[in-house]
């Protein structure tokens, strides 16, 4: 597995104007994370440029 790479920016929950970390949302986990980091409600940050090797993202299309 990979993390999915997210259009999604890290936002405080409680001021959603103002970001918590630079970069862009992750989710998902991959083969060797920390269990507690393995949830479907995790969110972790790859700052925007930077490349991370376990990180994918997904294609979709809508079937209408």
């Amino acid at each position: 597995t990979a993390w999915e790479w997210t259009a999604d920016r890290m936002v405080k929950y409680d001021d959603p104007g103002v970001d918590q970390a630079a970069g862009r949302v992750i989710r998902g986990g991959a083969f060797d994370a920390k269990i507690e980091h393995s949830t479907a409600t995790y969110r972790g940050v790859v700052p925007e440029g930077r490349g991370y090797e376990k990180t994918g993202f997904r294609c979709a299309m809508n079937v209408r």
